[in-house]
């Protein structure tokens, strides 16, 4: 699945942060069924970075959901309550999920 990225400080927020670390931000939708241990999400590609330059991530949702990034696999990981992950195949299709990366200039 694809990040809507809005926000991409690589070309836009040069000098906003210290000079080896960026932020961008991007919105995802979830998926229909979601799958356990996460849905791909593709920031790499999407926020025009490499993997080796997250240096971390931030996932919010619209609904309640808590979500990390699992830059290892590329995937965003939903938890209902309580560090419990949310079951497979639940519909998520209407959750908003906002990604904030935090990325380094070197690689």
């Amino acid at each position: 699945m694809a990040i809507t990225v809005t926000h991409n400080a690589v070309s836009k927020g040069t000098n906003v942060w210290p000079a080896d670390m960026r932020i961008s931000l991007g919105e995802i939708a979830g998926p229909a069924s979601y799958a356990t241990n996460g849905f791909t999400a593709d920031a790499p590609t999407d926020f025009e970075v490499e993997f080796a330059q997250i240096s971390g991530a931030q996932v919010t949702s619209d609904a309640g959901y808590t979500a990390t990034f699992n830059a290892d696999y590329n995937k965003i990981v939903v938890y209902a309550s309580a560090g419990t992950e949310v079951t497979a195949a639940v519909d998520l299709s209407g959750v908003n999920f906002t990604v904030v990366l935090f990325t380094s200039d070197t690689a």
